[in-house]
């Protein structure tokens, strides 16, 4: 048994992945017990050094699917090597092939069980897109002219909306009706949503009750959402956008990541790419938007010119 798991800190059930899909261990885990585990095979990890005798991308590199940076090159399973080490598990390892016929496979286990039309189903992401995030993977090369973050700038660890915002399907047959919404919201608001959708009391904390919005029912989201890059945060109000001054660098040269010595204020209604900085133009609004943002944080978000 894993602790601490889901189930230790108030969730009745759970079916969650051990680790990051870039990093050791590479399984499941159902209800704080590995999936398939054999008891006579435990699990050992490492992030320090090498344990076991399983292939690695550094010493077997004729074993992988595509190369990796050194960071990705440790235990391989299902020919992608991971950050980290393992041992043991065999019969436990995932094989993380195709993620859209996975999801099919949950819709389907749900149809034939006749649960489809009793549960919300959620697909969303962790951050913006990435080229190539450690990967030789041929990401770069095959994606010709196409623009994965579409009319905004940045990617993942940037602050732009490129970076922060992602995808966020909720399907709920027979209560949501299909439609396309701009209303603002996050993943943590879904703690607060759920909550009350089942009756239960909304716990303290950052989490916004914005259950019609998923529903179908607002279009109206969150006042303001803290939006976090891997160089500090910026603050969506609105159609505006604040970035305070942050000493820092790009996490790649050929991607914007909304770090610089000055603050950034935007209009994402009429600027979406954040090409424009309006924030000399707009001093009233971007003392209450830094306001704003240092209310939420408890820290000092200095307007430097």
């Amino acid at each position: 048994m894993i602790k601490l798991g889901p189930q230790q800190i108030g969730f009745d059930t759970s079916y969650i992945m051990a680790a990051t899909g870039d990093r050791v261990p590479t399984v499941f885990v159902d209800n704080d017990r590995v999936v398939n585990l054999d008891p006579k095979d435990p699990i050992k990890v490492s992030y320090k050094e090498k344990i076991g005798d399983e292939p690695t991308g550094t010493e077997n590199p004729d074993k992988r699917k595509f190369g990796a940076d050194p960071q990705h090159s440790g235990t391989i399973t299902n020919g992608v090597s991971r950050i980290g080490w393992m041992s043991g598990g065999k019969a436990a390892l995932w094989k993380d092939d195709e993620l859209d016929d996975h999801v099919g496979a949950v819709i389907a286990k749900l149809e034939q069980l006749k649960l489809l039309e009793s549960t919300i189903v959620i697909v969303s992401s962790d951050n913006g897109p990435v080229l190539f995030d450690g990967y030789d993977d041929g990401a770069a090369e095959k994606n010709g002219d196409h623009r994965p973050v579409g009319p905004f700038s940045g990617g993942k660890y940037s602050k732009l909306e490129g970076g922060t915002r992602v995808p966020l399907i909720v399907s709920w047959p027979g209560k949501i009706a299909p439609a396309v919404s701009d209303a603002a919201t996050s993943q943590i608001d879904l703690l607060a949503s759920f909550a009350t959708l089942v009756g239960q009391p909304v716990p303290a904390g950052d989490s916004v009750n914005v259950l019609d919005v998923l529903l179908g029912k607002s279009k109206v989201g969150c006042g303001a959402i803290v939006e976090e890059g891997i160089a500090g945060v910026a603050l969506r109000s609105g159609d505006w956008k604040f970035i305070p001054p942050h000493k820092g660098q790009a996490m790649f040269k050929d991607m914007r990541s909304g770090t610089g010595l000055h603050p950034q204020l935007y209009n994402l209604a009429e600027d979406p790419a954040e090409s424009k900085n309006l924030a000399l133009e707009n001093p009233e609004k971007l003392k209450k938007l830094s306001a704003m943002l240092d209310k939420i944080t408890g820290r000092k978000a200095a307007l430097n010119r």
